[in-house]
């Protein structure tokens, strides 16, 4: 054999352990052993294109079924083509060290899947996904040795389910169940929320620890302009149990009934001496519209509270945003939070914003994503 033939020999070899032909020149034959196909050095294998589910779907399951189109190949013969599926939270596909059930970028990993017929290979996860606002997934395939490139990344929502985990708590209120606990009267509307009927009526959360910088928010329907009572509550927090009016450690976001429509919060960093609030004028009037969805928001983080409310859900029209700076640190030791209000010293007509419906409540570490609305 000569040498530039023993060279040329090598480099097929190294692409794929494939037995070809590669004895003398006198024994060659022009075409491969039967039962084996040749590989060439310059191997152009193309990406899987995403099926379905839709981009940026929702669903009704935690286990879905994402389905490609086959990839193609220029190697000839029948070498099988073998799927790698993946599925994150985080859209570059970082995979965490933390445990499943409090990571934040969750990383499930389907591989060794025999191409499909019909044109089409598909992956089911074999349980649940953790809860996550949005998963993202894409697909590729080895053959002989060699990976595809990445198919295009696509998104997709699980059936929303609500948790409690350290630091974080989601709780969509959408499907006739809520992860706190109800107290007085309260409706389920299916695919909208929890309706608070009546002043007397909160849901309250235990918080497994305290968030000491965070935000707790959620969307709001229902609100109208002019309803009874004073300093009435669409979300509240505070320290325990004890009363709310009086706690160390309490947070307080009102749609207040007298004067009609206005808009008022009071935050205090578990010392009385460090409490901020709005005072006089800051108490403003919002014109709300009871057909509309709000955004109500509060931040505390790096020593400022801010209160916003944003017409039209996570993406809307900020139509309030006021905070102010303040000392000290917010360590609530129990963190206790509620939707509307535990009644206080000032009684029923003080607690909560009657007939308010809420949803998609968020209270964590982390900012709110941008599409739970």
């Amino acid at each position: 054999m000569s040498i530039s033939k023993f060279l040329a020999c090598a480099a097929l070899l190294a692409v794929a352990v494939v037995p070809v032909g590669c004895g003398d020149d006198e024994a060659d034959s022009p075409t491969s052993p039967s039962g084996f196909a040749t590989v060439p050095a310059d191997a152009i294998l193309t990406a899987p294109t995403p099926d379905s589910p839709a981009d940026a779907a929702q669903l009704e399951t935690q286990r879905p079924t994402l389905t490609v189109g086959n990839g193609t190949s220029n190697v000839p013969g029948t070498l099988p083509k073998v799927y790698e599926f993946q599925v994150s939270d985080d859209p570059a596909f970082t995979a965490s060290s933390a445990p499943v059930s409090g990571a934040r970028k969750v990383l499930v990993t389907g591989t060794g899947i025999a191409e499909g017929t019909g044109g089409r290979t598909s992956f089911t996860p074999t349980a649940d996904l953790p809860a996550a606002p949005t998963y993202y997934w894409r697909s590729r395939f080895t053959q002989v040795g060699q990976a595809s490139p990445w198919s295009a990344v696509r998104s997709f929502r699980t059936r929303q389910l609500g948790y409690i985990r350290p630091g974080e708590l989601f709780d969509p209120l959408t499907d006739g169940v809520t992860v706190g606990t109800i107290h007085g009267s309260a409706t389920f509307i299916p695919g909208v929320g929890i309706q608070l009927n009546d002043f007397t009526s909160y849901v309250a959360y235990d918080l497994p620890e305290p968030i000491v910088e965070g935000e707790f928010s959620a969307i709001v329907t229902n609100v109208v302009f002019n309803t009874e009572g004073g300093k009435t509550k669409v979300i509240s927090m505070q320290e325990g149990t004890g009363d709310i009016t009086t706690n160390r450690c309490r947070m307080t976001f009102e749609k207040r009934g007298d004067p009609a429509g206005v808009v008022a919060w009071r935050f205090i960093p578990c010392d009385l001496d460090d409490e901020i609030d709005t005072e006089g004028a800051e108490r403003i009037p919002v014109n709300f519209d009871p057909s509309r969805n709000y955004l109500w928001k509060t931040e505390w983080r790096g020593n400022f509270f801010n209160a916003s409310i944003l017409d039209g859900g996570s993406s809307g029209t900020p139509i309030y945003s006021f905070g102010k700076p303040y000392l000290g640190t917010y360590r609530p030791n129990p963190h206790r939070a509620y939707l509307g209000s535990p009644q206080g010293r000032g009684g029923p007509l003080d607690q909560t914003v009657p007939g308010i419906i809420l949803r998609n409540v968020w209270i964590s570490r982390n900012p709110r994503p941008a599409n739970l609305n």
